[in-house]
């Protein structure tokens, strides 16, 4: 069976990564609202949480990520009764797709 390359487009461009973390936080997480001059992708491995972007809540279940934008406040709380499985990913890029 041949192999076949596909040509892709690159939408988004990540020029620097602040910080990229895992995190497992319990029912009684407690989060303090941030902001800062990069963007925040929070994705959920596991578990129900709600990402608190300025005044809009966005529930987010196991499969999904959500981007903060650039000095937008933001915090995360949990949603039920166990724990969830969190990865933070900081990074900086002015791609118009974001």
């Amino acid at each position: 069976m041949p192999y076949i390359s596909h040509t892709i487009k690159n939408i988004i461009t990540v020029s620097r990564i602040v910080n990229c973390s895992k995190k497992t936080l319990s029912p009684d997480f407690t989060d303090i609202p941030e902001s800062h001059g990069f963007r925040e992708a929070v994705y959920v491995e596991d578990g129900k949480i709600s990402a608190l972007a300025g005044n809009i809540k966005v529930s987010l279940k196991k499969g999904d990520i959500f981007i903060h934008k650039p000095f937008e406040e933001h915090a995360v709380t949990i949603e039920g009764d166990g724990p969830s499985t969190v990865y933070f990913i900081s990074f900086y890029s002015k791609s118009n797709a974001l």
